[in-house]
């Protein structure tokens, strides 16, 4: 065996026993149901008191009356006392019976699933509205050679289009572009 990973074994070894004891709690549990709010203190002889009253010697104790309810929504703070320790927990909880918890995974998924959404339109309309070259049958009219154009005659002159003369530019004069 090395040096080195005799000292890492050692290192590995001193954290384990550092770490406090699997099974403890720190502080006090809080389990929200649809229509209940169950707390937990850490270790078991203690009272559970909201506002120096005291609510419970028993845990868990749960919370299913409206009052106790309605002060969880505003806020109240909850002490578990006992002879080694004292545990505080600001609670401010509503409950409701249907309503859904907003979790990260919940909020990521629909997320993802509306660009994939949006980006499936995307494509759809993309490759939907592509101009798309059109089959035709270029056949030429009976008497028209294939290959080059045959010299038609020059258009019959329409007086209503015909270029202003010299004589006649001041009739067309009032129509010139006036500068305000």
């Amino acid at each position: 065996m090395h040096a080195g990973s005799r000292s890492g074994a050692l290192v590995a070894l001193l954290f384990c026993f550092s770490c406090p004891a699997r099974g403890t709690r720190e502080g006090i549990d809080v389990a929200v149901g649809e229509t209940s709010v169950t707390l937990t203190c850490p270790e078991d002889d203690q009272v559970l008191k909201r506002s120096e009253v005291e609510v419970s010697q028993e845990t868990p104790w749960t919370a299913k009356e409206e009052g106790e309810l309605e002060q969880m929504e505003r806020g109240v703070v909850y002490v578990c006392n006992s002879v080694k320790a004292t545990h505080k927990i600001y609670l401010k909880v509503k409950v409701c019976e249907g309503c859904v918890d907003l979790g990260l995974g919940l909020v990521a998924g629909v997320i993802v699933s509306d660009l994939l959404v949006t980006l499936g339109v995307l494509i759809l309309v993309y490759f939907c509205s592509r101009s798309r070259t059109a089959i035709f049958k270029h056949e030429a009219k009976k008497g028209q050679p294939k290959g080059q154009k045959v010299d038609s005659p020059p258009p019959v002159p329409n007086p209503d289009y015909e270029p202003i003369r010299k004589g006649q530019r001041e009739v067309y004069a009032g129509l010139a572009p006036r500068i305000f």
